[in-house]
Formats: structure tokens, C-alpha cells, sequence
């Protein structure tokens, strides 16, 4: 059995060193992505905000909405009873 040994290519590895160097487009594309560090400070601040206002929505949810939704029927409430009184009125 005969074993082919492949001289040095221009770069000076052999074929199938260069071939295991060779990176392919998907591979290239997602390391300069991931070294790609543009968008990191708009990132992190985004994530503040999203860690300041989701305890402020939960206490709101929790604690204000009760309120809001009494104090919103009260003022129906007393809308229907003014409407009605003018209707009797008429």
C-alpha cells in the first residue's frame, strides 16, 4: 500500500493541515459576531431598565391596581347615576 504525501502548499502546510485551517463562511461569520462588542453597552442598558421597572410593575400590579380599578368604577358609577338623573329630568 502506497502512502501519497502531499508536498507544502504556498503557505507552506500541507493539504490537509491547510484544509483543517480553512474555516468556513458560517463559522467565520458567527466568531465576528461574537467578537463584535457594538451593541454591548446598549445591552446593558436595557437590562437595567428592565430590572428597575419590573419590580415597579409588579407592586403595581399587586398593590396599585386595586385602586385603580375602585377609583375607575367609582367614576362610572357616578357618571351612570349623573346620566340617569338628567334622563329623568328630561
Amino acid at each position: 500500500m502506497a502512502v501519497h504525501v502531499a508536498g507544502p502548499t504556498r503557505s507552506g502546510q500541507t493539504v490537509g493541515e491547510e484544509k483543517m485551517t480553512r474555516k468556513s463562511p458560517l463559522r467565520r461569520l458567527i466568531e465576528r459576531v461574537h467578537r463584535n462588542e457594538d451593541g454591548a453597552v446598549s445591552l446593558e442598558t436595557i437590562l437595567i431598565i428592565g430590572a428597575i421597572a419590573i419590580p415597579i410593575l409588579i407592586f403595581l400590579l399587586r398593590w396599585g391596581w386595586p385602586r385603580i380599578r375602585d377609583y375607575f368604577n367609582e367614576g362610572m358609577d357616578q357618571l351612570e347615576e349623573q346620566s340617569d338623573s338628567v334622563i329623568d329630568n328630561n
